[in-house]
């Protein structure tokens, strides 16, 4: 028994080790500053602007208006792979749950036709357990990459994310009068699609209404007396304790 479980989950540690060896900042950035990797970067980041800057068709960059043209068309790219990702997050979510509906189904099918045969209660509790531990391991590899909440919140999220940091851009663009100040506009856009942006998002906004909700049952209870100062009437906050708000 116990060299069928070691035969199960060898592969599964060996993965598992493999994969790590190719994360190369699984502990943080190089702290030597390699100088191999500086200039790649900064190959990346002139090309970067330039190819941007060709979309814009302005110059010179020094000039904030041709700054914002070249920002915002950095902004435009990161839009269609940003559209791309969210689309591949609702594929891969409608896909889950017709695999899972499937195995369902399968499961009871297979079940109504033991029944009919003379098996006994052993092959039929495993024929069982088969189906439940594919349904977790389709929940385990897609959990990978989705969240915990459907993609419309998430593309809803992403959203307000990025309308709000275009304004703030547009507010400042006096700002964006070199390249460096482009680069590190454009990358900061890009974080508002990235995973950890996103799954910090939805924690902090679910942490928020759970917070909130908790505010208005205690307000709701029966009190002899209070000191407390009431709050401001259709605030964010009465918002965040019924829906998803994000800051």
């Amino acid at each position: 028994m116990i060299t069928r479980v070691i035969g199960l989950f060898a592969p599964i540690l060996l993965a598992a080790c493999s994969a790590a060896e190719h994360w190369d900042y699984r502990y943080g950035p190089d702290n030597t500053l390699p100088i191999e990797k500086i200039n790649a970067s900064v190959e990346h980041q002139l090309d970067l602007i330039d190819r941007f800057q060709t979309a814009a068709g302005c110059e010179p960059i020094e000039d904030p208006r041709c700054g914002y043209q070249v920002t915002l068309a950095g902004f435009n790219f990161i839009d269609e792979q940003c559209d791309i990702y969210l689309h591949e997050l609702f594929v891969l979510d409608k896909e889950r749950d017709r695999l899972k509906a499937g195995l369902q189904a399968a499961d009871k099918m297979s079940n109504a036709v033991l029944a009919t045969v003379a098996v006994s209660k052993t092959t039929m509790a495993i024929v069982a357990q088969s189906f439940g531990l594919s349904t977790q391991l389709l929940d385990v590899a897609t959990d990978s990459y989705l969240y915990k909440t459907n993609p419309g919140t998430i593309l809803h999220i992403v959203d307000e994310l990025q309308t709000a940091y275009r304004a703030a851009t547009e507010k400042n663009k006096g700002f964006l009068i070199s390249q460096p100040a482009l680069y590190a506009q454009i990358r900061g856009y890009l974080r508002l699609c990235l995973p950890p942006t996103i799954e910090s998002k939805i924690e902090n906004a679910l942490a928020k209404a759970t917070a909130n909700s908790g505010k208005n049952r205690d307000a709701a209870s029966p009190r002899t007396e209070s000191h407390a100062r009431p709050g401001p009437v259709g605030t964010q906050a009465e918002a965040q304790a019924t829906e998803l708000v994000i800051d």
